[in-house]
């Protein structure tokens, strides 16, 4: 599904500058760029229930990070438990989209959390662990699944 970020972002009338954009889960402009966000990922759920998803309200707030010349460039989100989840689309990885995302975020809510914000990853994801790191983010424990036979 192609994405023209570019109009998409002018849709939305947002001035030209690089931040965060909060997202409108009853406005289904929103809910389909956050479903085009997620055609990089294996998994995709249908449309409709990505609809009742977002309009669910999952995370205490959920934002499109815009880039330079009002790109939008991935999406952030900050859970009631305060974990912070973050993907900037692959063509602008490593270019610090991602942490000014999460700066941005952290200062915009330092209020609202009482505690460290967190950040979930898989510890094998070296890319991952490094972006996280880059941050301030530093290692407090692993966690370990299990099911039964």
């Amino acid at each position: 599904m192609a994405l023209d970020r570019y109009s998409v972002i002018h849709q939305f009338n947002v001035p030209p500058q690089r931040g965060l954009m909060r997202v409108n889960p009853d406005d289904l402009d929103h809910c389909l760029t956050l479903f085009k966000i997620l055609s990089e990922s294996a998994q995709q759920p249908a449309f409709s229930e990505h609809v009742q998803f977002v309009q669910g309200r999952p995370y205490l707030r959920w934002y499109f990070i815009i880039g330079n010349n009002s790109e939008l460039v991935g999406s952030i989100y900050l859970t009631r438990q305060h974990e912070i989840g973050v993907h900037v689309f692959q063509e602008f990885q490593r270019q610090g989209y991602g942490g000014m995302a999460v700066r941005e975020l952290m200062r915009m809510h330092q209020g609202d959390v009482n505690g460290p914000f967190l950040a979930n990853i898989n510890p094998d994801d070296d890319r991952g662990v490094r972006f996280w790191k880059s941050v301030g983010f530093v290692l407090k424990h692993l966690t370990y699944a299990g099911s039964a036979s």
